[in-house]
């Protein structure tokens, strides 16, 4: 049975069953043993608990971070941790992580190359496309292992990034995608659709070995982030 386990505030709900309210606790934690659960968690909102908030799923459940109709701060803290607006989400056993971001200028962050070793797909979705009038709103910065991928989507602002054995990123209604390597000398290849591309890269002006790559009207692509941040080769590579 697969069921869905919802926060937000200090309730929490078990599919459309009774809601449980809960406070003054110093830690909460959501513990599932058997089953493909969804936990859908609004960290932004959560109140009821001090100083840990964990999910301990069993290895083949789906976490999802909802963030507010504002711009909102999504970051990647430590291997097994996100921190949502300034509020901390620890978790374990989970397979999948969704970043939901709704309206507003999203700011998102993933470290594939340390992320906890059960998470096997990443979903990021910005929400919105660009609610600040056309400017680059919502934006994703990735930093991997080694070689990397990224596949166009011919769907507004999505795609694909892959890594040989390694988390898989697919993103949606994105405005900016980042991305940089821990491998000195990694190569990047960034792929079209399958229609017929416009495909340009451009170095990035005083910012040493930095390139950004557009496709069509989709997401801006910028190669290291950082300074020297290691993808030594980029290649571009149509697909029909």
């Amino acid at each position: 049975e697969i069921d869905l386990i919802d926060l937000a505030n200090r309730m929490a709900q078990i599919d459309n069953r009774e809601t449980y309210d809960y406070r003054g606790f110093d830690s909460v934690e959501l513990d599932n043993d058997s089953g493909s659960d969804v936990f859908r968690i609004y960290p932004t909102n959560l109140i009821g608990f001090v100083n840990l908030f964990m999910v301990d799923a069993d290895g083949n459940d789906k976490l999802e971070l909802v963030g507010t109709n504002n711009a909102d701060s999504m970051l990647h803290t430590a291997a097994a941790q996100y921190t949502v607006n300034g509020v901390p989400i620890d978790f374990g056993g989970i397979t999948t992580l969704q970043l939901t971001g709704l309206d507003g200028a999203d700011t998102m962050t993933a470290d594939l190359s340390v992320l906890a070793g059960g998470v096997t797909n990443l979903l990021a979705d910005g929400g919105e496309p660009s609610a600040s009038g056309g400017v680059v709103a919502d934006s994703l910065s990735l930093t991997v292992a080694g070689n990397a991928r990224i596949t166009q989507s011919g769907d507004f602002g999505s795609g694909t990034v892959d890594q040989a054995g390694a988390v898989t990123v697919d993103y949606t209604t994105l405005e900016a995608l980042n991305i940089q390597s821990n491998t000195a000398g990694s190569t990047l290849t960034i792929r079209g659709t399958n229609d017929g591309d416009q495909i340009a890269i451009a170095p990035v002006a005083g910012n040493g070995n930095q390139g950004r790559v557009w496709i069509n009207d989709g997401t801006v692509m910028t190669f290291n982030t950082a300074a020297d941040a290691n993808f030594g080769t980029a290649v571009l590579q149509g697909r029909f």
